[in-house]
């Protein structure tokens, strides 16, 4: 399939609809009064990172048990990329080898690589001024039928 991936209709609501099309009534909805828990084996600087991520998505409504894994991504990428940053910051973006030869230091691809992967996720999940300035928050996200019907009947809380 070719093309940008399909974009999630709670993110295209809070867009506005840019694009007109009509919305996915039909997408899944994962009901999430807590989010998910942070992995145990996460660092310190990754459950920091989890922490503000999740107070912020808790406020939108948008985080689910579902992204967890997508989430501990992000989060084991941030903190890989700031841990090789002040590696680098102690050692230096050049070092010597054996043969006295100087080359870039290993860390800065590792924290190049493990960037890239942070906005990849970030996007993901809105977390960049581009993809951020793209959403609008509405007075209130409007529910599906079902999950009116769900409400009303008592099957959701």
């Amino acid at each position: 399939m070719s093309g940008p991936p399909p974009k999630p209709t709670a993110l295209k609501v809070l867009a506005g609809n840019p694009g007109r099309r009509p919305l996915n009534r039909r997408e899944p909805r994962i009901a999430s009064k807590s989010p998910p828990r942070c992995p145990s084996h996460l660092n310190a600087d990754a459950r920091r990172e989890w922490r503000r991520i999740v107070r912020w998505y808790r406020a939108c409504g948008l985080l689910t048990l579902l992204d967890r894994a997508a989430l501990t991504g992000y989060c084991t990428h941030y903190s890989r990329a700031v841990k090789a940053d002040r590696s680098i910051e102690k050692t230096g973006l050049l070092i010597k080898t054996t043969n006295d030869n100087v080359i870039q230091n290993p860390l800065v691809g590792i924290s190049n690589h493990s960037w890239a992967q942070v906005l990849k996720f970030g996007k993901e999940f809105g977390l960049t001024p581009a993809s951020r300035s793209r959403l609008e928050a509405p007075e209130q996200i409007p529910e599906d039928e079902f999950e009116t019907y769900l409400r009303k009947t008592g099957q959701m809380q």
